[in-house]
């Protein structure tokens, strides 16, 4: 059985980590999940990274379809991605982690799931119930497939954006065109349910380039089209919405031939109740139910009056009147989204707008009447390409698994999505993926372990036991590599080098090349043919450190070279804007073997996944690196007084952040008057924890801060003609 208890770990996740930034800098505002923790929400557990939704209204007239929804982070801190299904209510049905690269996850007309697979797929994948990839479906060789839709048929047959581009001469076009240009086509191919080629429509052969009018025609690629959406309309025949047209396109299925278009260039009907042309639009579909009606979000990006609405036409093909019957702009201030969203018309007539935008609401259900009876954002900044809403009514076959890294624990986070009847989870776990064993029973779904073996590899896979006492399938099984990190306890896994290169990578950019071995002295040799350009042309990486904000650790490497020149040493986060926590700089290295120590204090919101960079580029000389290691000072324990401090110090607050509670520890040299005071942001007092004649000594004092608000807040020791101030941050 494993213990649960408390020991500050840290463990290496091959398939999550998240990183961190300054608790003080304006980027953390859009990385809420910094030092969040695994919770349960409505029945379901959510890892710590769970882009959770803040529902702002819910009248709870909505309809009863389940949300489906995946967060696209365009920041260049890159969240985790998630696709997940929502209850009515905005709480979690069901979810799964993913790439970063995935969007418009939906259920097809034939009952399977889809969504745009990044990574080493780069096309659509269909997926089960339970999230599992059964097939992929992408263009033909000759073109790239596009990410924004894919469609299906209840036969089978789907549609697909092939994006193909070809060299054009646009001097002959428009004047001062390149002559050399690259523009891409957007083409449409359509595929029976044995994934054969039976259909296909190319931009080239109906769309005229310079018809882009708001498009920059002499650059060196121009995306004259870029299509958007496809459906099938009630005819049988294909609608799509070309963005850079600011147009709508009704195209024959058999013969290609365009029907009729609406917008852009090559407008052919008269608008009837509309004062504004369509601009840059997304998501045109046909409204169920309803022949020639039509749905479309109308981004506005080129209108003299900029905004975003949700539009309903009806087209009279024979008279080519296109009539506005319907329309939704948010009140009392029109909202602005530049790019992407989609609107879909629910059966029960009410209509589902994703706003798409980072800080706009990516779930907005509207009445038939125009009242808003839902409406939900990510609470970060989080951008969604298309939100839907199905029927939906599953129980998965096997719980889904996700393992957290932590100081003080191993999270393991699993739940089998769905169903109701479930008495307990039996969880497995060992060193060998195919030997595991039971080892642990649990009635929660959330779970934490803490006497795992130091520097060791684990692997996790979960069964659930229902009231009847069936055991389900196995969970995804998972691997964990624990790193203890109590103060002085060693974070850098072989940096003595004693098992090879084992844990560390070189990695040489642009023009620079360079090669690593282990010597006989079992010291890392870097020999480095071309040193590059840069310092981190040539790099000497160990990842997956674990930081903790307000503890002090102490770095050191031994290293020379076989000539004397620079070298750059940091410990920093592992993706942009990649803090250098360390601080330190380039450090002079020669022929005579140097050992470098270096003390530092993580001032940064603690980092699980941070990483020690060797820089060695730019400069010639060879490398000899051995003996590098970094650990957590270790301090003291204090009691509440002890001994006879020669000086006065505020100590950092231990843990920072912290919820709800934190320690302030003090030290005085002598008998004096002591207040320390803790102050919001504002600079209004909020606590009073010392205002008394001590004795010369060291304290310790509790803060609560239950009854306060998340947030920084300043805590100001005076004593005698002594005063300082540090700072700590508080997150519920």
């Amino acid at each position: 059985m494993l213990i649960k208890i408390f020991s500050y770990i840290t463990l290496l996740i091959t398939i999550s980590t998240f990183s961190s930034v300054d608790a003080n800098n304006e980027e953390t505002k859009k990385n809420s999940n910094v030092n969040a923790r695994p919770t349960i929400i409505n029945g379901v557990s959510v890892p710590s990274d769970f882009p959770k939704i803040a529902v702002s209204i819910n009248s709870g007239e909505t309809s009863t379809k389940k949300y489906f929804i995946n967060n696209w982070d365009m920041s260049a801190l890159g969240s985790p991605s998630y696709i997940y299904i929502l209850n009515s209510d905005g709480t979690p049905y069901s979810y799964q982690r993913i790439e970063k690269e995935a969007r418009d996850f939906k259920i097809q007309p034939n009952g399977i799931l889809t969504r745009w697979y990044g990574g080493n797929i780069q096309g659509f994948v269909g997926m089960d119930s339970s999230f599992t990839v059964v097939d992929t479906f992408k263009v033909t060789q000759e073109y790239t497939t596009d990410m924004h839709e894919i469609i299906f048929q209840e036969d089978g047959h789907y549609f697909l954006i092939a994006l193909g581009h070809r060299r054009v001469d646009m001097s002959q076009i428009v004047s001062g065109g390149n002559s050399n240009a690259r523009v891409f086509d957007n083409n449409i191919q359509e595929f029976d349910e044995n994934d054969s080629l039976v259909f296909e429509w190319l931009s080239k052969d109906y769309f005229n380039i310079t018809d882009a009018l708001s498009e920059n025609l002499k650059g060196n690629t121009i995306d004259y089209v870029h299509m958007n959406s496809i459906a099938i309309d009630y005819d049988d025949n294909i609608i799509i919405s070309s963005r850079h047209l600011s147009e709508i396109t009704k195209i024959d299925r058999k013969t290609g031939e365009i029907i009729w278009r609406l917008g852009g260039e090559n407008n052919q009907f008269t608008l009837v109740n509309e004062q504004y042309r369509n601009s840059y639009q997304h998501d045109a579909r046909p409204v169920p139910g309803k022949p020639n009606h039509y749905t479309f979000f109308d981004n506005g990006n080129f209108r003299a009056e900029q905004f975003t609405r949700a539009v309903e036409y009806m087209i009279d093909p024979i008279n080519m009147k296109a009539t506005k019957v319907w329309e939704y702009r948010h009140t009392p201030e029109d909202r602005y989204s530049w790019l992407m969203g989609n609107v879909q018309r629910l059966s029960n007539e009410n209509t589902l707008i994703n706003w798409a935008d980072h800080d706009l609401p990516k779930i907005t259900e509207i009445a038939p009447n125009g009242e808003i009876v839902f409406e939900a954002n990510f609470e970060d900044d989080l951008f969604t390409y298309r939100t839907h809403k199905f029927e939906w009514e599953y129980v998965s076959k096997n719980p889904y698994l996700v393992i957290e890294l932590f100081p003080e624990k191993v999270s393991l986070i699993f739940n089998k999505f769905g169903d109701q009847n479930i008495k307990e989870y039996i969880i497995y776990s060992g060193t060998d993926p195919n030997s595991l064993i039971p080892t642990d029973t649990v009635t929660t779904t959330l779970t934490e372990y803490s006497d795992l073996e130091n520097n060791t590899k684990y692997y996790f896979k979960v069964a659930a036991v229902n009231v009847n006492g069936h055991i389900s399938d196995f969970s995804n099984t998972e691997e964990v590599f624990v790193k203890k990190n109590t103060p002085g306890a060693e974070l850098v896994v072989n940096g003595d080098f004693s098992n090879g290169d084992e844990n560390w990578f070189l990695l040489s950019f642009d023009s620079s090349y360079a090669t690593g071995s282990v010597n006989s002295q079992e010291e890392y040799f870097i020999d480095i043919n071309n040193p590059g350009n840069e310092s981190w042309h040539v790099q000497l990486q160990q990842g997956d450190l674990s930081l903790i904000n307000g503890r002090e650790y102490i770095f050191e490497y031994d290293a020379y070279s076989s000539t004397t020149r620079p070298i750059e040493v940091k410990i920093e986060r592992a993706s942009s804007p990649w803090e250098n926590y360390s601080k330190l700089g380039l450090t002079a290295i020669s022929q005579e073997k140097k050992h470098v120590t270096h003390n530092f204090v993580m001032n940064n919101a603690s980092d699980f996944s941070a990483r020690m960079v060797f820089n060695v580029g730019n400069y010639e000389g060879d490398l000899y690196i051995d003996n590098v290691s970094l650990h957590e000072k270790v301090v003291a324990s204090l009691p509440t007084v002890n001994g006879s401090p020669n000086s006065y110090n505020l100590f950092n607050n231990y843990p920072n952040p912290f919820n709800p509670s934190t320690t302030i520890t003090y030290q005085i040299p002598k008998n004096s008057f002591v207040k320390l005071i803790v102050y919001n942001t504002l600079g209004q007092e909020v606590a009073k924890l010392v205002s008394e004649q001590q004795s010369h000594g060291k304290y310790s004092v509790q803060f609560d801060a239950s009854n306060l608000p998340s947030g920084i807040y300043i805590y100001k020791l005076q004593a005698g003609d002594f005063i300082e101030s540090k700072k700590m941050v508080m997150t519920k």
